[in-house]
């Protein structure tokens, strides 16, 4: 019977060991059976009564994953399509890298969303753009078996400004259920944990459990008694480590009761549940609850925060964990000339900062950043006559290290993980509905003062969003009528990638060329104008960088380099394909003079020893 039973291992393994990583861009495992039963009248009853009953929705507190820091949690039960939060705002960084050569660590590393990914096209001509939403979705943890909630794609605000970002209101939505107490996962991508195995382990992804659920529906298959199945799976278990290890037997349950009670719903990960939920008392007693703000249309500029409820005089509104620059240099942003063939930085001439200063606070006796995220904070607006203020967190060590308050020094920031957190709290008493403030600080105030002396409101009618708009039912004009009337300046013509990546025809299927935030198309141009029965066509060059892409290339041209710029022809295209987007840096937020200077810390607040300008100047 032993020699059986390490036979039976030894197939099951070899399975396990033949299946290859493309299992790992296989999507996650549906909601089970068992979350889908309670749909019923009854279970609305029960959750429409326990969410009256709860003073907070969300929660801000450890994570249920060992070693992942903080995770955010849900006090009511959530289903597939509820929304959680409101919605945050997304800061494009540009070129940080490029700016800054080997930034290492840094901080915002594992925070970043990718720029094109969150609608970020026209940041820079580079592909080094980068967004940091310092909302949810900094906080939100992630376990490929499961994945509850779905980052959308922000909107964007033609009107936002010079000193605000344009993107706002990346919601979050509920994909699996979460049961009360349940903590919120997002999908990183598998790359994330494979790029990062050395500190993660050989953990499942997201295709794992798919595959682990197959094999054990074989185990169970073979023609034996239950316990059996058990001591195969046992064995396999124990040949699970060392240079056998695998992501996918890495998904089974540690026991086999487990396996059981998973494979009733068709679940594999469903076993793991219970540990990523806390109750709603703990939450209470150790979390903080991070619902207390909207964000809304402000009363003094842009968008705002307003309270959700009614917040008591010094009730903690909210906590926001805080990034660290040790050096606020790394937000500078310098000219570009081209030497000998190549571009290159001019180290003494500074032409700007990151979007991002505006969002950080410091002070300036300090070359120290703090960036907080938090559900959001990044709405709150300055002024003179605050109803909130800002605190070093109390009683939550969790998310703050105070004794780097009361004894470190900028040295103490070198590690990129966040160690301390600001608390916001109501100055007074604040209705629901209210808007919240801050003050910004002295020197943040005058510096608004002095920039608003010269400031002139940017026209923002020509930007492309608009621009589009308007001329959505007007024939385009072809290269030889613009070198009479030509289009805006800042404006580039794209062409959709279907007509260079995909199979083109000729009709009025315009579902083809349906364009979605992310994308960016093609550079083209517009060669003639034609109609037929009643219908407008165009022929269009489009720039295509990499020739290998293109189905209807030739041969010579598949066999050029990836860099290299081929004009295709395309004929019988609709005006659908064809749109406007702003020139790279062309935007208000990226004027030469655009308003850029950060929050500053109460000087109560902020420790004389983190004050190393103060101490550079005197020695």
């Amino acid at each position: 019977m032993t020699i059986l039973r390490i036979i039976l291992c030894a197939l099951l393994c070899l399975v396990v060991f033949n299946s290859t990583v493309d299992a790992s861009v296989e999507e996650c495992p549906a909601p089970s059976s068992m979350f889908e039963a309670m749909d019923n009248d009854e279970s609305d009853e029960r959750r429409r009564i326990a969410q009256q009953e709860v003073e907070c929705d969300l929660y801000l507190a450890e994570s249920t994953i060992p070693g992942a820091g903080l995770g955010i949690f849900s006090a009511v039960e959530k289903r597939p399509g509820d929304k959680v939060g409101h919605g945050d705002v997304c800061i494009p960084v540009i070129d940080l890298y490029w700016h800054n050569y080997n930034l290492e660590p840094n901080p915002l590393k594992d925070y970043f969303w990718a720029g094109k990914a969150m609608g970020m096209h026209t940041e820079t001509a580079t592909e080094d753009k980068e967004a940091y939403c310092p909302g949810l979705d900094c906080a939100i943890n992630c376990h490929l078996g499961l994945i509850n909630v779905g980052k959308s794609t922000p909107q964007y605000d033609a009107d936002a400004g010079d000193s605000s970002t344009p993107y706002h209101n990346g919601t979050t939505e509920v994909t699996r259920y979460i049961p009360a107490g349940g903590e919120l996962f997002k999908f990183y991508g598998d790359s994330w944990f494979v790029s990062r195995e050395r500190i993660f382990g050989k953990i499942p992804l997201s295709g794992s459990y798919d595959i682990a659920m197959k094999i054990l529906k074989s185990l169970r298959r073979l023609p034996f008694d239950d316990s059996l199945h058990e001591a195969i799976f046992d064995l396999i278990h124990k040949i699970n480590t060392g240079p056998f290890e695998s992501r996918q037997l890495n998904a089974f349950p540690p026991t086999w009761q487990q396996v059981k009670d998973a494979m009733k719903i068709d679940d594999l990960a469903s076993w793991q549940q219970p540990q990523h939920t806390r109750s709603v008392d703990w939450l209470k007693d150790n979390g903080r609850c991070i619902d207390h703000i909207r964000p809304g249309r402000s009363e003094i500029a842009g968008r705002g925060a307003f309270a959700t409820r009614f917040l008591p005089r010094d009730t903690i509104i909210t906590t926001s964990p805080l990034h660290h620059f040790p050096d606020n240099n790394v937000m500078k942003l310098y000219n570009i000339t081209l030497y000998d063939g190549d571009w290159i930085r001019l180290v003494d001439e500074v032409v700007g900062q990151q979007l991002l200063v505006n969002y950080c606070f410091g002070h300036h006796e300090s070359t120290l950043l703090l960036c907080p995220y938090g559900s959001g904070v990044n709405y709150i607006n300055h002024s003179r006559e605050p109803n909130v203020r800002i605190q070093w967190a109390t009683t939550f060590e969790a998310a703050h290290n105070h004794d780097i308050v009361t004894q470190g020094t900028i040295e103490s920031f070198k590690d990129k993980k966040p160690v301390v957190a600001f608390d916001y709290v109501a100055i007074r008493d604040i209705q629901e509905g209210e808007e919240l403030f801050i003050d910004y600080g002295d020197s943040w105030q005058q510096a608004w003062e002095d920039h608003q002396k010269n400031f002139k409101v940017p026209d923002t009618s020509m930007l492309a969003v608009k621009y589009n708009e308007l001329v959505e039912d007007t024939p385009l004009r072809t290269v030889e009528e613009q070198r009479h009337d030509p289009y805006p300046s800042n404006l580039q013509m794209r062409c959709h990638k279907v007509l260079v990546y995909g199979k083109q025809k000729k009709g009025l299927d315009f579902r083809r060329y349906l364009w979605q935030v992310t994308d960016y198309g093609e550079s083209c141009r517009v060669l003639e104008r034609f109609e037929e029965e009643g219908v407008i066509w165009y022929t269009i060059e489009v720039e295509v960088w990499d020739a290998r892409k293109d189905e209807d290339s030739t041969k010579r041209e598949a066999e050029l380099p990836a860099d290299t710029v081929t004009q295709l022809i395309r004929t019988d295209v609709p005006r659908s394909a064809i749109r406007f987007f702003d020139i790279p840096q062309t935007t208000p937020v990226y004027a030469q003079d655009a308003f850029r200077h950060f929050i500053e810390v109460p000087d109560d607040l902020f420790p004389k020893q983190w004050r190393n300008l103060v101490q550079t100047n005197a020695s």
